[in-house]
């Protein structure tokens, strides 16, 4: 009796996701082209073809064409979450503002906005130090149940620290306290704020809950700090934070060296400025303030 042979037949289906690898592998010029011959082949794309280009787009900053793709795209097929939330973040990176929240209430007459589409609203004003606009989009958040995570409240707080308001930056990191745990980049912007004003003692203090949080601090930590002494007219503290530095192994930049210059008078500049020499420290030194005048 003769077996009879089964033929099986592998059927592989290809996700949307991996049909569009070859858009993400190119340029966003690239990818747009096959997007738009796509069309003209009267093969409309669908919706991760058109989010994969608006996302190079986004990557690159270009907000007028990630706008414009998006705005296309309504011709064939609906945007999703994803789609808006490229568009609004390449808007958010060219700082236009104004067309980040058209998108946005756009996107609310039709999608949920997610995490990610404040969180790129609130990096925008974090960057243009528009304290009142980011609490406006904190209490976004919150009203539509979302949960503000710590790329949340670090733009707010970079954004008081910008607005030169340190109050309003410790209060929401307290908030933060509350709701997450605070890393490095929360307490250096809200020590930065503090730099801004002088305010050495409470620096000092957010320097203590640093390293009760067993976080390492950095450069940027201590660049806060010796500016905070610079502003309070501390010379002896601004060296003492510098001399720690060297202790912590933590390497003083060109933006350090200048604010203990600033802290130092003419006649104690030279010793610091032989030291960034023997360092090698590159970058500006700002001389004006430490030579004295012919």
């Amino acid at each position: 009796m003769r077996r009879r042979r089964r033929l099986c037949v592998v059927v592989v289906v290809l996700s949307p996701e991996y049909l569009f690898v070859p858009f993400q592998a190119t340029s966003a010029a690239a990818a747009e082209a096959k997007l738009l011959a796509m069309w003209r082949q009267r093969s409309p794309p669908d919706e991760f073809v058109f989010g994969s280009v608006i996302h190079r787009w986004a990557q690159l900053g270009d907000s007028g064409r990630a706008v414009a793709l998006l705005h296309k795209m309504r011709e064939v097929v609906e945007p999703d979450v994803a789609c808006y939330n490229s568009a609004i973040h390449a808007c958010a990176r060219a700082d236009d503002l104004e067309q980040a929240f058209q998108l946005l209430n756009d996107m609310t007459q039709r999608l949920a906005p997610t995490e990610l589409t404040f969180n790129s609203l609130l990096n925008a004003c974090a960057r243009r130090g528009d304290m009142k606009e980011a609490e406006n989009m904190l209490r976004a958040m919150r009203a539509r149940r979302l949960q503000p995570d710590g790329i949340s409240y670090n733009s707010v707080i970079s954004a008081c620290a910008k607005a030169r308001s340190s109050r309003r930056a410790l209060e929401f990191l307290d908030e933060m306290f509350a709701e997450s745990q605070p890393d490095l980049v929360s307490f250096n912007a809200a020590m930065s704020a503090l730099a801004q004003e002088g305010d050495l003692d409470e620096a000092h203090r957010l320097l203590q809950e640093i390293q009760e949080f067993q976080l390492r601090p950095d450069v940027f930590t201590y660049s806060s700090l010796i500016g905070a002494s610079a502003k309070a007219a501390q010379p002896a503290a601004a060296l003492a934070w510098l001399r720690e530095m060297h202790t912590r192994h933590v390497r003083p930049n060109a933006v350090v060296y200048n604010s203990a210059l600033a802290a130092l008078p003419p006649e104690d500049a030279e010793e610091l400025l032989a030291e960034m020499v023997r360092e090698e420290v590159r970058g500006e030194v700002q001389l004006a303030d430490v030579c004295t005048p012919l």
